[in-house]
């Protein structure tokens, strides 16, 4: 017997990510591809939860028992556009939890917080200059967490011979403390948006990019498959100065049924710590980001979403690894504050529809008020006949007069 339930609850931001160098402000003749922003503050939050529960019984290939996963979520921001200008506020936080019968407790399977902060300015209605600054983190710490008793060894970044034994035959092993790795980027550069549909808005961005994270404290797991050991890996602490690129796009279908984003970053570092030495092209940083959306209903929807990172310099030389994150969620939309929006512009078909329907009130009126008039003005033409009939009378005529009387001579 298996009983299996599952509700997926998430909300998500268009602001705080790097497509929101295609957002505009929508005063002094400025008019960008998202036309719902308004003038002064624009506050929003949304909440995500999850949750799933599994129980097994004498199920084939299954440990009997219950399965657990939830999670939780903040998505919170404030926005401020004001002629020319444009500032994104934002703050996420996104939690997950499971347990399943191999291992009593609960365990951390997602911890991420982000605070980001954007500013614009438009020179056009195509391009301006930006600045930007991200924060991320983890809120708590992780753990290593086996059903049976194991070894942890770290690999000797010095003497790769000579693994560092970290914990023998235990249960656990720290992974990370809390806020552990802490990342800061920051940027400044310009920004241009070639072209702008709702179906399809493109968006590049180009300048000078800081990156600092802190990740000395963090294991990774490296495992050698051949060994009863778990391999470790530590990260390194990593400080980039250089050139960053952006290209993104993003747009949604006509009924809005299903929308999509998808971005690609660059970070040249010319200025690194790199204890290896390794050339610039090695040390540059890609990522990748995309997602696409399925709105079934209004409040709710299907979330696909795609991760890759290559960040080289966090790795020691030869154990570099590309980071991939592939993501499935079935979204029930719940919003407590929603961002204010401005009145959508008709397209052609909605004014030329709404002239057809107000021509077609106007001639109704028009028929509705002469009738009214007909009714109300009496009736013109010759005077009806009598009833009694009045038998007609001779003309009447003078008598003749004589010829006159002729003179004597």
């Amino acid at each position: 017997m298996k009983i299996a339930y599952a509700v997926v609850c998430a909300c998500l931001a268009a602001s705080g990510s790097a497509f929101g160098q295609q957002i505009v402000p929508g005063q002094d003749g400025v008019k960008g591809s998202d036309k719902t922003d308004v003038d002064g503050w624009a506050p929003f939050l949304s909440l995500t939860s999850t949750l799933s529960l599994t129980s097994n019984s004498s199920v084939v290939g299954q440990v009997d028992g219950v399965s657990t996963l939830f999670g939780l979520g903040v998505t919170a921001g404030a926005d401020y556009v004001h002629g020319r200008h444009l500032l994104r506020n934002s703050l996420s936080i996104s939690e997950g939890f499971a347990r399943t019968p191999v291992l009593d407790e609960f365990l951390k399977t997602n911890d991420v917080v982000k605070a980001e902060s954007l500013y614009n300015y438009f020179l056009t209605k195509f391009f301006g200059g930006f600045g930007r600054l991200k924060l991320e983190t983890s809120l708590f710490p992780a753990d290593d967490v086996r059903a049976v008793p194991t070894t942890w060894v770290e690999k000797n970044q010095v003497d790769p011979t000579m693994p560092i034994t970290l914990n023998t035959m235990a249960d656990r092993q720290r992974l990370a403390d809390p806020f552990a790795p802490f990342t800061i980027n920051e940027s400044a550069g310009g920004f241009v948006d070639p072209f702008r549909k709702e179906w399809l808005n493109v968006s590049f961005r180009g300048g000078l990019g800081g990156r600092h994270t802190f990740a000395e404290s963090v294991l990774l797991i490296n495992d050698d498959k051949a060994t009863p050991e778990v391999e470790l890996q530590r990260l390194r602490n990593v400080h980039q100065l250089g050139l960053e690129l952006f290209g993104g796009i993003s747009g949604k279908t006509k009924d809005s049924r299903a929308n999509y984003k998808a971005g690609l970053s660059i970070l040249v570092p010319f200025v690194n710590n790199d204890p290896d030495d390794r050339t610039t092209g090695k040390l540059t940083r890609y990522g990748f980001e995309g997602q696409v959306m399925f709105n079934v209903y209004s409040w709710m929807g299907l979330v696909y979403s795609l991760n890759i990172t290559k960040d080289a310099q966090l790795f020691a030389r030869g154990d570099e690894q590309t980071q991939v994150q592939n993501t499935l969620l079935l979204t029930f939309n719940f919003t407590v504050v929603k961002r204010p929006e401005a009145k959508k512009e008709p397209t052609p078909e909605q004014l030329e529809l709404e002239a057809a329907k107000k021509a077609a009130a106007d001639a109704e009126q028009r028929a509705k008020d002469l009738e009214k008039k007909l009714q109300e003005t009496p009736p013109t033409g010759p005077s009806p006949a009598p009833d009694t009939m009045v038998p007609a009378q001779p003309p009447v005529t003078a008598p003749a007069q004589p010829p006159p009387t002729p003179a004597n001579p």
